[in-house]
């Protein structure tokens, strides 16, 4: 891991000039109380914890389009940065082995993205992204809803629950969340009573790679969720 004065040199020359980042960090940079309850709670140093609050707030919105596309418009270096220090940050926290999490996504069309699982059940896909789920069941009307084991070794979910108890204690009473790191891959393994089975498995070769397409599911041809436009 790196020392404090590197990661303090990086986060303020790289990342606290955004918007969506500082929103969060500037509100730990400058509580030394909070630093040393994260430091305390969590076991790690309070910088990541600090990146690992940051991008549960709003910076997600920064990463996760990015990482899907290599032709959306954001700031790379910025988008780069952040990715490798947040892997950095949670591959610190607890390892999720073998439990079962809970997802939910909004789509524009519920209905196709639905039938698209449907249709690919026995393939493998890949989310380019972080992906967030719970630990608790939390069915929610108008989103699909999915049901994602985690593997029996060296899952790549990692648990933010002790993040956010010092940082939105609130919201961590309704939703533990767990962060599974970008790059992730999942069998698909059936569709059953509108609920979506995945299976956290290796990466292979012939895995399908969601785009921001996946996201903005429209009328456009299913095979355009994998094209990076």
């Amino acid at each position: 891991m790196r020392n404090p004065e590197e990661l303090n040199q990086l986060i303020e020359n790289e990342l606290l000039q955004k918007t969506n980042f500082s929103i969060a960090y500037k509100q730990i940079i400058n509580n030394e109380f909070m630093q040393k309850k994260f430091e305390a709670h969590v076991g790690i140093k309070w910088q990541y914890c600090g990146i690992i609050a940051a991008y549960s707030g709003v910076a997600f919105r920064d990463l996760n389009p990015c990482l899907r596309s290599k032709h959306y418009k954001c700031d790379r270096r910025y988008v780069n940065i952040l990715s490798e220090l947040l892997t950095e940050s949670i591959n610190q926290l607890q390892q999720m082995n073998e439990v079962v999490l809970c997802r939910n996504e909004g789509h524009v069309n519920m209905d196709k993205v639905s039938q698209w699982y449907v249709d690919h059940v026995g393939n493998s896909v890949t989310y380019p992204g972080f992906t967030s789920t719970s630990l608790d069941w939390q069915p929610v009307e108008d989103r699909v809803i999915f049901k994602v084991k985690t593997k029996k070794n060296s899952s790549k979910a990692r648990n933010i629950i002790p993040v956010l108890e010092i940082f939105q204690p609130e919201r961590a009473k309704n939703e533990k969340e767990i962060l599974f790191d970008k790059d992730t891959t999942f069998l698909i393994e059936k569709v059953e009573a509108g609920i979506i089975f995945l299976s956290e498995i290796d990466k292979s070769k012939g895995s399908l790679k969601l785009t921001n397409c996946y996201w903005n599911f429209s009328d456009k041809r299913q095979q355009d969720i994998f094209k990076d436009e």
